[in-house]
C-alpha cells in the first residue's frame, strides 16, 4: 500500500528520512563533533565536582554532594539540550535493533542513560526534558515510518522498554549509596545550674545504651583560667560544647596538659556510661547500668582517642553543663545546621539549691569565685551565698524569658523541667524527656529510675548521683532552714520563684508544714 500518498512520495520521504537519520548519527554518534563537545563537558562538569569512578563497576563516588538540579550553570544546561537530540536518535536506533533481535538494546540505552543519572538529573529525569524527546520520537517514528501492521507491536514494546528504563534508574538511585544520606546525631544540652539535680539528669541519659554523655566538659576551662569571670570565658565554653557535639575531642588540647592522655582525664568520665563500655572499653557491654566506682576502676587506663571513637558510634550526644547563664550565647548552636540541638532546661526550688550549696561549699568555692569576679573579695563571707544565688537565679530567669521569644521553631527546641516534678513521678517525668529526645525507655531503665529515686540516702556529695529518697531531699530545705534565711532568699529570687511555680512562705509555720504543696502546675 503507498505510503503517504504514492509510490515516488514513498521513496522520496524514505530517502529523506535516512539521509537525516546518517546526518544525525554523522553528528551525534560516538566520534563526531558534538560527540566530542558534550563529552568534554562532561568531563569537565564531572572533575569540577571531584566525581571518581571505579574501574572494575564504573560506579560513582561523591566526595562532595552535587548540587540539586536546579543549580546547573547555563554552560552544562546547554550541553545537556544537545545531549538529548543524540539520546533521542541512539534510543531510536537501538529500539529498531532490538525488534531486528539485538541483545545489546537495553544494557546500551541504560549505559546512556546512566550517564545523565550520575550527574544528578534522575530525581526529575522525566521533567527535565531530556528522556521525554527521546520518548515522543519513539512514538512518531512508530506512528510515522513504519506500516500499520507494526505499529500496535511496536507501540507495546516501546512502552515496556520505557518502563524497564525507569524502573532500573529508579532502583539504582534508590539504593545507591551516593544518595542516601545517615541520621544526623541527636544533640542534646542538659542546662542547669549546680545543686538543682543535674547530674541525676545527666545520668538519665548517660545510662541508656544510645547516648554518649559527658559531664561539664567546661570544668576544663574554668580551671584553666581561674582568675577570669563566666561572662569573659563563655564563648570559649559554647565553642568547646559545639565541637564535643560533633565529636571532635582535639578541642581538649588547649586546656590539658601536653603529653600523653587517657580518657581518665575528662572531668567526672566515669559517669560516663559510653566511656566504661565498647569501643571505648570492653570491661562491660552496652546495656548494663554501671556503677561510677567500678568503670573509675577498671576502665581508667583506656587511651583519649577512645572518647572520641566511641562519640562517634552514637546516635545521641548529650552533655550536662552549669556555665552558661544566658540563652543568647547559644542561639548559634540553635540555629547551626550541623547541629540537631535540643536543650533540657533544668530548675530547682532556690531554697532547696541554696540548702545543697552549703553542704558543698568547699567544692563549689573556686566556680562561685568565677562567677562573683571582683565582688568576691569585696563581700562578706556571710553575704556571698546569697550574692551567687541571686546570680543564678537571674540567669534561670533570663534563659526562660529569652525562649518566650523565639520562632516557634527555635522554641520547639527547648523544654523546662522542674527538679520537683520529675521526683515526684519519675518514671512518667522519664518517659517524658526520652520522648522530647528521641530515645526509647527499655524497661531495665524504668527498673533503675524506679531504684535510683526510692532510697534511703539524702545526696550530700556534690557530684554523685546515688539511691536516695528524691522527695525527701527535694523538700529537706523545709526542715533544715532556718527562716531567717529563707526569707532573706526569697526577697534575692523572688521573681525567679513566681515565674517558675514556687510558692513563698510567709512564716515559720509554713515552712515547717509539710502538707502544704508549695509547687503551682
Amino acid at each position: 500500500m503507498p505510503f503517504y500518498g504514492g509510490p515516488e512520495r514513498e521513496h522520496t520521504s524514505r530517502v529523506s528520512c535516512r539521509q537525516r537519520e546518517r546526518e544525525k548519527q554523522a553528528s551525534c554518534g560516538a566520534g563526531s563533533p558534538m560527540w566530542d563537545s558534550i563529552q568534554g563537558s562532561w568531563d569537565h562538569d564531572l572533575s569540577q565536582r571531584d566525581l571518581t569512578f571505579s574501574a572494575a563497576f564504573k560506579k560513582p563516588t561523591f566526595q562532595h554532594q552535587l548540587p540539586a538540579v536546579g543549580y546547573r550553570t547555563s554552560s552544562f544546561a546547554s550541553t545537556a539540550s544537545s545531549l538529548s537530540q543524540c539520546l533521542s536518535v541512539s534510543v531510536l536506533k537501538l529500539l529498531i535493533s532490538r525488534l531486528l533481535g539485538s541483545e545489546r538494546f537495553l544494557n546500551t540505552v541504560l549505559e546512556e542513560v546512566f550517564i545523565l543519572f550520575l550527574k544528578g538529573y534522575t530525581a526529575s529525569i522525566w521533567e527535565s526534558s531530556i528522556i521525554q524527546p527521546s520518548v515522543i520520537r519513539i512514538f512518531h517514528f512508530s506512528v510515522m515510518i513504519l506500516p500499520k501492521k507494526m505499529k500496535p507491536p511496536l507501540f507495546l514494546i516501546s512502552q515496556m522498554a520505557i518502563f524497564a528504563l525507569f524502573l532500573h534508574l529508579y532502583g539504582h538511585n534508590s539504593n545507591s549509596p551516593s544518595t542516601t544520606e545517615e541520621p544526623k546525631p541527636m544533640h542534646v544540652l542538659v542546662l542547669s545550674s549546680w545543686r538543682s539535680g543535674s547530674s541525676f539528669v545527666g545520668q538519665l541519659f548517660g545510662q541508656h545504651p544510645d547516648v554518649f554523655y559527658l559531664m561539664e566538659p567546661a570544668w576544663h576551662i574554668w580551671m584553666t583560667f581561674t582568675h577570669s569571670t563566666a561572662w569573659r570565658l563563655q564563648m570559649a565554653v559554647r565553642d568547646l560544647i559545639r565541637a564535643i557535639f560533633l565529636c571532635d575531642m582535639s578541642v581538649f588540647d588547649a586546656y590539658m596538659k601536653p603529653g600523653p592522655r587517657r580518657q581518665s582525664s575528662l572531668f567526672q568520665w566515669e559517669n560516663s556510661r559510653a566511656l566504661c563500655s565498647p569501643p571505648a572499653c570492653n570491661i562491660f557491654s552496652r546495656d548494663m547500668i554501671i556503677p561510677r566506682a567500678h568503670c573509675k576502676l577498671l576502665c581508667s587506663q583506656q587511651p583519649f582517642e577512645v572518647v572520641e571513637k566511641a562519640c562517634r558510634s552514637y546516635s545521641h550526644v548529650v552533655l550536662k553543663e552549669v556555665r552558661f547563664f544566658n540563652l543568647q550565647m547559644l542561639y548559634p548552636l540553635l540555629r547551626d545546621p550541623s547541629l540537631n540541638l535540643r536543650i533540657v532546661h533544668l530548675v530547682r526550688d532556690p531554697r532547696a539549691v541554696f540548702r545543697s550549696r552549703e553542704h558543698t561549699t568547699e567544692e563549689l568555692m573556686i566556680d562561685s569565685r568565677i562567677v562573683l569576679g571582683q565582688h568576691w573579695e569585696k563581700l562578706k563571707k556571710e553575704d556571698q551565698p546569697y550574692y551567687m544565688m541571686q546570680v543564678i537565679c537571674q540567669s534561670q530567669l533570663e534563659i526562660y524569658k529569652a525562649v518566650q521569644s523565639l520562632p516557634k521553631a527555635l522554641r520547639e527546641r527547648y523544654m523546662l523541667i522542674r527538679y520537683e516534678d520529675l521526683v515526684r513521678n519519675p518514671i512518667a517525668r522519664t518517659a517524658q524527656i526520652y520522648e522530647y529526645v528521641r530515645l526509647k525507655f527499655l524497661p531495665h531503665l524504668q527498673t533503675w529510675v524506679y531504684n535510683i529515686t526510692r532510697g534511703e540516702g539524702m545526696g550530700n556529695h556534690a557530684f554523685h548521683t546515688n539511691a536516695r529518697n528524691a522527695l525527701n531531699v527535694s523538700q529537706a530545705w523545709r526542715w533544715t532552714l532556718p527562716y531567717e534565711k529563707v526569707s532573706r532568699l526569697q526577697k534575692v529570687c523572688s521573681d525567679t520563684m513566681t515565674l517558675l511555680g514556687y510558692q513563698l512562705v510567709r512564716s515559720e509555720q509554713e515552712q515547717r508544714n509539710l502538707s502544704l504543696d508549695l509547687l503551682s502546675t
